[in-house]
This record gives structure tokens, sequence and C-alpha cells, in this order.
């Protein structure tokens, strides 16, 4: 099995798409693993949110019920959810259908 690998950058707010279909109907890809994290790791407000969508108009926010989202990832200063420094572990959930 081939292993895929696609990187990318978004603007906050903005769906960035990122193209698998490349015409040929013998490829079927299976999402393994999904990572997001803020451009400045470090810095004070570090929060980032991300989906994957099948389509690309899908609402970038969290829906559970949308059939078209298949992977959900966070990651977050851990100050925000525990009122202590450090950093979270990374959240993610992918759909495995």
């Amino acid at each position: 099995m081939k292993t895929r690998t696609m990187r990318g950058t978004a603007i906050e707010g903005q769906v960035t798409p990122i193209v698998v279909d490349d015409g040929n109907l013998n490829h079927a890809y299976k999402v393994v693993d999904f990572i997001v994290t803020s451009r400045y790791p470090a810095g004070a407000d570090n929060a980032a949110f991300g989906t994957l969508h099948l389509d690309a108009d899908a609402d970038p926010t969290w829906q559970w019920s949308d059939n078209r989202q298949i992977a959900w990832a966070s990651s977050a200063l851990g100050a925000r959810q525990s009122g202590t420094a450090g950093a979270v572990a990374p959240f993610k959930v992918i759909d495995p259908n």
C-alpha cells in the first residue's frame, strides 16, 4: 500500500481545498491521520481546529451530523482547557467509514 502525504496552509475561517482526485477511478484513498497546528505553536494563541470534507462547499465548522465531513482535529494551548500551562495532546477523530 502506498502512502500519500498532503500538506497545506489554511487561513482562519476559510475553506482550503486539497484536491486528491487525479482522474484515475482505480485509486481509492483512506484517511489514516489528520493533524492541525497553528502557524506559531509556541505563541500565546496557538489554537487550531480543522475538518476534512468530501465536498468543497461544506461548512468549515464542526458539524457531526454532516456526512460530507470525514475527519476533525484540534490542538490548543493547555491554559485554554485546563488552567495550566503547557501543550494539550492533539485531538482527532477520523470517520472509519
